[in-house]
């Protein structure tokens, strides 16, 4: 081969390289974010639930995103009325920004959003449940089994699926069943055979006579997801006072039974 296709051979990849060496990579910032700008979009609009989807995915796609943890904050207490998850976002605005301008207001915000907690606790005086509760440590505590929950529940859904497609096995099996007095070939469907009801499943929880506990619940908010008012936390109460010793001792991930 002669000297100068060997030579060409070696300098074009090495030139390749370096062009691409000198290329510098953008780094697009938060509030340049396709669904930051979304979010920002339809709060004008004053479609809200959307906006906090959308400062949502930030959230979740950046560690740096102090913007959009600010915003889920005030429409988590402002428009879904979840004021633990609200202090959780205002907590993460404050560590990735401890000396912005907006700190001072976004401490009120977290205040403001500690009372509504204790003002939903059941049973008992605002001011009276406000002073007993450490509610620094139960966000904190909060937090750090919303981890565990996650795992749980993804466990859960895969445990359902195996279980959904052991039963779809089972329906295949009851369907085409053989009989042993049938010919060599011959399949005949089976009698009297009843179906196999498979289980509920209603925003990726089975659907039984218990509840597991997630995080902000509280008696009140247990009983409006599942008899669409918050007046029947007495009923669960007191079908579980065997494990609750207050209306607000229950923990995340905790068992209750439904009445």
């Amino acid at each position: 081969m002669p000297r100068y296709l060997i030579k060409m051979f070696i300098i074009f990849p090495l030139l390749i390289f370096n062009g691409c060496a000198d290329q510098q990579i953008e780094i697009i910032s938060e509030i340049q974010e396709k669904h930051y700008l979304r979010g920002k979009s339809l709060l004008r609009e004053g479609r809200k639930q959307e906006a906090l989807e959308a400062f949502l995915k930030v959230v979740n796609k950046r560690n740096d995103a102090a913007e959009s943890h600010l915003e889920s904050g005030r429409l988590s207490l402002t428009h879904i009325k979840d004021p633990v998850a609200a202090i959780y976002h205002f907590r993460k605005y404050l560590e990735l920004k401890p000396d912005a301008i907006q700190s001072k207001l976004v401490r009120q915000l977290i205040e403001t959003a500690q009372k509504e907690f204790a003002r939903s606790l059941p049973g008992q005086p605002f001011e009276g449940e406000f002073e007993r509760l450490d509610l620094m440590n139960l966000i904190e505590q909060l937090k750090n089994e919303n981890l565990k929950l996650k795992k749980t529940l993804a466990e859960s859904i895969q445990r359902f699926e195996k279980s959904q497609k052991e039963y779809n096995l089972l329906q295949n099996k009851i369907i085409t069943h053989v009989q042993p007095q049938a010919g060599e070939n011959e399949i005949i469907p089976a009698q009297n055979v009843q179906p196999v009801t498979p289980p509920v499943v209603i925003n990726n929880v089975i659907q039984s006579e218990v509840y597991f506990v997630q995080p902000g619940d509280t008696l009140s908010r247990i009983s409006r997801k599942l008899f669409n008012t918050p007046g029947r936390w007495r009923d669960i109460f007191n079908a579980n006072r065997d494990v609750l010793p207050s209306p607000h001792a229950i923990k995340v991930g905790q068992e209750l039974r439904i009445p």
